[in-house]
């Protein structure tokens, strides 16, 4: 199971903390995808074990997120396509 937030300055410390400690219950989730609104960025964190996630950042639109859960590779530039951050 893959779980996508899409997170903006007022959320993400909620997202980050409170909320991954809920969700990190849920038996099948194997990835935690936290999308920046603003900006194009990323916390990837995945499941490892009962007691352990990894945790990867990523910024450059060409660094890509490997979702486990549904076994699926999505480079950052697909996600923010067709993002204008300028409006």
């Amino acid at each position: 199971m893959v779980l996508v937030e899409v997170i903006s300055d007022s959320t993400g410390d909620y997202d980050r903390g409170q909320k991954f400690e809920l969700y990190r219950s849920i038996p099948t989730l194997r990835d935690y995808l936290l999308i920046e609104q603003s900006r194009v960025a990323a916390e990837h964190r995945q499941y490892v074990s009962d007691t352990e996630w990894a945790s990867r950042w990523m910024t450059p639109a060409d660094d890509v997120v490997r979702l486990t859960g549904v076994e699926l590779e999505l480079p950052l530039s697909r996600i923010y396509a067709q993002v204008d951050f300028k409006s």
